[in-house]
């Protein structure tokens, strides 16, 4: 027969949301006498605090960057915003092609001895400044993060300081 599994996670978050998860064990032979579940990670998400600002200037332009060295912290884990750079990327949607400027800031991510590790990390702006954002995992260890925030290309770059609110990040 099919055994199966449901594991619900506690709830967080102010609606404290419920994450189920349904696994199926598919049937062995019954000469098994211990069967062994690997769970190779498990995610947890959490909501920030905090904030920070970077001066642009009055005149931002494609391929300018700025050298931040911000540090903080959060569920113990240490991490640096290093540095922001704006890039212009172009998407092809089908027969759309949209160009972007993307402020996209290098984060690095102390290791955590007890092997929990950021596996995405976002910023927001409440200026309304940016329509989207994202984040990059490094495939290694000693390898920067990529957190962005993006704007239409065709719409003129905010200046001035930016306030960059954290807000959420998952570990791993």
């Amino acid at each position: 027969s099919v055994q199966v599994r449901e594991v619900v996670e506690e709830g967080q978050g102010p609606n404290n949301e419920v994450n189920l998860q349904t696994y199926v064990f598919y049937p062995t032979s019954l000469m098994a006498r211990e069967l062994t579940l690997e769970i190779p990670e498990i995610d947890r998400s959490f909501t920030l605090d905090g904030s920070f600002t970077v001066d642009v200037g009055e005149n931002p332009k494609v391929g300018d960057s700025w050298t931040l060295n911000i540090p903080f912290e959060f569920d113990g884990i240490k991490a640096t915003i290093l540095s922001a750079h704006l890039i212009e990327e172009t998407y092809h949607n089908e027969d759309l092609i949209e160009r972007f400027n993307k402020l996209e800031f290098l984060i690095r991510f102390e290791p955590n001895p007890d092997g929990c590790k950021i596996s995405s990390f976002y910023f927001g702006n409440d200026a309304g400044y940016f329509q989207g954002s994202g984040s990059e995992t490094p495939n290694a260890l000693d390898e920067p993060a990529k957190v962005y925030v993006m704007r239409e290309a065709s719409m003129p770059f905010p200046t001035g300081v930016l306030t960059f609110n954290f807000e959420d990040a998952t570990i791993t």
